[in-house]
């Protein structure tokens, strides 16, 4: 059998999780509600993008090489209802989360500007956590971004009082490059 998947995706959710702390034993695991969905924009988003996607197999160009659709059934093609059922059922995450502990400019900002956990010394968090929302795309540029920058603050900071040469991680990396 051969076959194609037309893969969709909600670039911009409005809904939220939240990653919550079980008990104060370290040990244990948090929980973790993703919440997707929690807005409805974003399932009638996702059902709209459905719909688009079966539109583009319609067309006359995709019916010649198309034999079938099958899933989601074609009985539920036009009803919208249905679709939003299937979209919950069959939606997959692509494990690119961020934002649990964002940095902002406000008190209740879980990270300061500087990465720096609000309210507890020697801590920062330097990874998509602190995106203070999703980027469109995927997350491993952003994150190695944020890392070279996250490394340059927490080198400065260290070395600011001293007279010590500060090495630089560009000094590290100037041999690497980055193809995407």
């Amino acid at each position: 059998m051969e076959g194609f998947t037309l893969k969709l995706g909600q670039l911009y959710p409005k809904s939220r999780g939240e990653v919550t702390l079980r008990s104060k034993d370290p040990k244990d695991l948090p929980i973790i509600r993703a919440n997707y969905f929690e807005n409805e924009s974003d399932l009638k988003a996702m059902v709209e993008a459905v719909k688009l996607g079966l539109k583009f197999f319609n067309t006359q160009n995709m019916r010649e090489i198309i034999k079938d659709v099958i899933t989601p059934h074609p009985d539920i093609h036009t009803d919208d209802s249905a679709l939003a059922e299937f979209v919950k059922d069959n939606s997959l995450t692509v494990f690119h989360p961020v934002g649990s502990c964002a940095m902002g400019g406000s008190d209740d900002s879980v990270l300061d500007e500087y990465l720096r956990v609000r309210g507890v010394k020697n801590l920062r968090v330097v990874d998509s956590a602190s995106f203070p929302s999703i980027v469109s795309g995927n997350t491993n540029a952003p994150v190695i971004m944020l890392a070279y920058k996250g490394s340059e603050m927490i080198i400065d900071e260290h070395y600011s009082k001293s007279k010590k040469k500060v090495l630089r991680v560009k000094d590290l990396i100037s041999g690497i490059f980055f193809v995407c």
